[in-house]
């Protein structure tokens, strides 16, 4: 039996657990930079991830994500 295609190619690996490593570290007592830091990378992941459920027809996932880019937007204001 031969395997079909995927239409959408599942997203890299490596890039779910960098973020997850990232997020882990926070518990640590870090400089304020890296918690800013680690905001714009759990939004540009969670929007990244967002787009790709969507794409791939599967809209519940995708709506978790899009939330979660929307309370991780980085913001000037919060300083």
């Amino acid at each position: 039996m031969q395997h079909s295609e995927r239409a959408t190619p599942l997203p890299p690996g490596w890039l779910s657990w960098a973020v997850s490593i990232a997020c882990v570290l926070a518990v640590l007592d870090l400089p304020y930079g890296y918690y800013q830091f680690l905001r714009l990378i759990v939004t540009g992941y969670s929007a990244y991830m967002a787009y790709f459920y969507f794409r791939a027809g599967r809209a519940a996932p995708g709506w978790t994500f899009a939330f979660l880019a929307l309370i991780y937007i980085p913001s000037s204001s919060l300083r």
